[in-house]
């Protein structure tokens, strides 16, 4: 799974953490694994903080690329 934003606010943040605990979930109960690609623009320090801060929150490896 990858995400690659420009911009993210409050609202956009609620709910793709919604997302990716749902999808946490799912892959949990299926005995499956997944890992996330955040892609970030070189000098985006809103999504790249955002992007730490859901990391830190679910059980998914997110793996921080520069674009």
């Amino acid at each position: 799974m990858f995400f690659k934003l420009d911009y993210i606010n409050l609202e956009s943040c609620k709910e793709l953490l919604n997302l990716l605990i749902l999808v946490e979930k799912s892959i949990l109960l299926e005995g499956n694994s997944i890992e996330i690609d955040w892609y970030v623009k070189e000098n985006n320090s809103i999504v790249q903080d955002t992007g730490q801060d859901l990391a830190e929150l679910i059980k998914i490896p997110v793996n921080f690329k520069k674009y």
